[in-house]
C-alpha cells in the first residue's frame, strides 16, 4: 500500500533532478574569462605600463583593443587573453 506512492515520488524526484543536472551542464558558462565577455567597467589605474580595473570582485589587467585608455573611463570587455581583459571604450548612450 506504501511501496507505489514512494516508489512514484522517488521517482519523479530522480527524473527531476536528472534533468537540472543535464539542464546546467549545457548552460553557457558564466564564471571566469569567458562568463567576463560583454561586462561593463571603469578604467581604475592606467598610469605607465599599467592598467586595472575590478569586473565581476575582481582585479584584472586591461589591454584597450584599439585604443589607449585612461582612468575613469567606461569599457566593455571583448576578449581575454590569459590574465589580461582585451578592453574597448563605451560610448555614452551606450551604458
Amino acid at each position: 500500500m506504501v511501496l507505489w506512492p514512494t516508489v512514484d515520488v522517488v521517482g519523479a524526484g530522480t527524473v527531476l533532478a536528472g534533468r537540472l543536472a543535464l539542464r546546467a551542464r549545457r548552460a553557457p558558462p558564466i564564471t571566469g574569462d569567458t562568463g567576463m565577455i560583454g561586462q561593463h567597467t571603469v578604467v581604475d589605474e592606467a598610469e605607465g605600463p599599467n592598467r586595472r580595473a575590478q569586473v565581476e570582485g575582481a582585479w584584472w589587467n586591461l589591454r584597450g583593443h584599439d585604443q589607449p585608455l585612461h582612468r575613469g573611463q567606461r569599457v566593455r570587455v571583448v576578449d581575454a587573453d590569459g590574465l589580461t581583459l582585451i578592453v574597448e571604450a563605451v560610448a555614452q548612450e551606450e551604458k
